[in-house]
């Protein structure tokens, strides 16, 4: 399938839901902006699988919602000098901006955006010796949530239109129990599924099919009204291809990882209003 494609696929799905985007922006259009501030401390940084700081992080991010249309920002900054040669340095910034409404024909909550990820500060060096930062690359996301459903499925389409040119697929659940007035249990697990031209960016030559899991538990805790502090546990890892690309790596590959128990703990604050619709 060609890019264009590809991101025509994308299109279709955002068209799908315009009509009915449009009506629910007119009903939200007196809707007050709200924000929401949240801290992360990971024990390691890992996306999609892949083990991207194998070391204490702090992530920051922000986000500021109307009706339905929401921009966020989000940072990974190193405590140490191993990634970027000094410590307390970011070494990336993804802005999201998306919308979100509800499909009246499935009843799922309907997001889609656009993110841009940008790495600063990370050096790669070439066979000639020559240093150039990592190029940033955007993404194209479908999200659809069914959480009147058990277990609120959700499924989120990606495609990368940039570096990757390719589609990331996740499939997850998620269920939450109420423990005591201010506490709850929050369990989810996901899939990742991916198609050859995403995977071999990011893994080299492998085929499309399965590229990682997720298990987690969280404990969020209601400090006050709009404060919450939430510990969690969550183990990942990579499947199929991908785990076999890092695996014979010799470690050059994600720091050698294939699977991940992490911890952490978040710190948010939703003064402002609600947590964004992503």
């Amino acid at each position: 399938m060609s890019k264009t494609n590809k991101i025509m696929m994308l299109l279709a799905c955002a068209a799908a839901v315009l009509p009915y985007a449009v009506q629910a922006q007119e009903a939200a259009a007196e809707a007050e902006v709200s924000a929401v501030a949240n801290l992360a401390v990971p024990s390691a940084y890992v996306w999609r699988g892949m083990t991207v700081e194998d070391d204490v992080v702090l992530q920051p991010d922000f986000g500021v919602t109307k009706g339905g249309f929401y921009v966020g920002w989000w940072g990974n900054m190193t405590l140490n000098d191993d990634i970027t040669g000094h410590e307390m340095e970011f070494t990336e910034h993804d802005i999201t901006v998306s919308y979100a409404t509800e499909c009246p024909l499935t009843g799922a909550a309907v997001t889609f955006g656009l993110v841009n990820f940008d790495f600063p500060n990370i050096g790669l060096e070439d066979a000639e010796g020559n240093v150039s930062l990592v190029n940033d690359t955007r993404e194209a996301f479908v999200t659809a949530s069914f959480t009147d459903i058990v277990l609120a499925p959700t499924v989120t389409a990606n495609y990368d239109f940039k570096e990757a040119n390719g589609f990331y697929f996740n499939f997850g659940v998620s269920h939450s129990l109420e423990l005591d007035e201010k506490v709850s249990l929050a369990l989810a697990a996901s899939v990742g599924v991916a198609d050859s031209d995403w995977g071999s960016y990011y893994f080299g030559e492998v085929s499309s099919g399965f590229n990682d899991y997720s298990v987690s538990a969280t404990l969020p805790i209601a400090l006050c009204e709009n404060l919450t502090l939430t510990p969690g546990v969550q183990y990942v890892g990579l499947l199929e291809d991908a785990k076999d690309a890092v695996d014979a790596s010799a470690d050059s590959l994600y720091y050698g990882d294939t699977e991940k128990f992490l911890g952490s703990v978040k710190l948010s604050d939703a003064s402002s209003g609600p947590p964004p619709p992503i």
